[in-house]
């Protein structure tokens, strides 16, 4: 699911050091920051952080994922969403889903909600 296509920093594959492989938890709630604005265009996503100018490119599942952190949801039912929609195994799906949760929890895009 989460390959070296799913997110760009400037067209470049984000390749910033990872926050801890514990995050998230499987009852940890998460949204998209509030600090970016993105469109879509044929499944996948560009978005702009608008605090540090810098764009993001996802691919169409990463961009699946986007739409649902538009919303706080909790990583357990987001996994169990993605694993609905795309014919994943679910530890792999949960694997992937984690990395990019903690890609883009580096890039400050999504961040943890009580």
């Amino acid at each position: 699911m989460v390959d070296d296509d799913t997110v760009h920093i400037a067209s470049h594959p984000l390749t910033v050091p990872l926050g801890p492989s514990s995050w998230p938890a499987p009852a940890s709630r998460l949204v998209a920051s509030s600090e970016q604005i993105f469109c879509e265009h044929d499944g996948e996503a560009v978005i702009l952080h608008i605090t540090d100018g810098i764009y993001y490119g996802l691919n169409k599942t990463a961009t699946r994922v986007w739409r649902l952190l538009q919303e706080p949801i909790n990583f357990e039912t987001l996994s169990i969403r993605i694993q609905c929609e795309i014919d994943v195994d679910p530890l792999q799906c949960k694997a992937d889903l984690a990395e990019l949760m903690r890609r883009l929890r580096t890039a400050r895009l999504v961040h943890d909600v009580p």
